[in-house]
């Protein structure tokens, strides 16, 4: 089944671990045929931008999505900072449970959509925090 994709100017994609990006002027439209990861540019959190636990965990399962050859190790990576998200925010459980059925299932797109929510969440946290004195 194929999909059309449309960048817009100066939007960027990542198609199965190319990053490409619209240097026209107007829209353009492709068709992707095979399968591929595939990730828009508002699905894309560089890595200058990742800040936070879950910002971390959302890079991890970008890798784990975009990079199949290295599943193993992103896998353990994502482990890893769920286990020590859970520890510093045990109220993030029932959305980390989700994002690791996905996780689990293969559903690497969904899970980085579930992750979105946990980015949400984890502000929601932060600012609800007392501030250092």
């Amino acid at each position: 089944m194929a999909l059309t994709l449309t960048l817009k100017p100066d939007e960027r994609a990542i198609l199965g671990g190319a990053v490409v990006r619209n240097a026209g002027k107007h829209a353009v439209r492709l068709m992707i045929e095979t399968s591929v990861p595939i990730l828009r540019g508002s699905d894309i959190l560089p890595t200058s931008e990742v800040k936070t636990p879950c910002g971390r965990l959302y890079m991890a399962l970008q890798l784990l999505y975009i990079d199949p050859s290295k599943r193993e190790e992103n896998t353990e990576h994502y482990l890893s900072l769920t286990r020590d998200l859970l520890a510093a925010a045990p109220s993030m459980a029932p959305q980390l449970a989700k994002t690791s059925l996905y996780v689990a299932s293969g559903e690497y797109y969904r899970a980085l959509q579930q992750a979105k929510q946990l980015i949400k969440y984890e502000q929601v946290l932060l600012s609800a925090a007392p501030s250092p004195a």
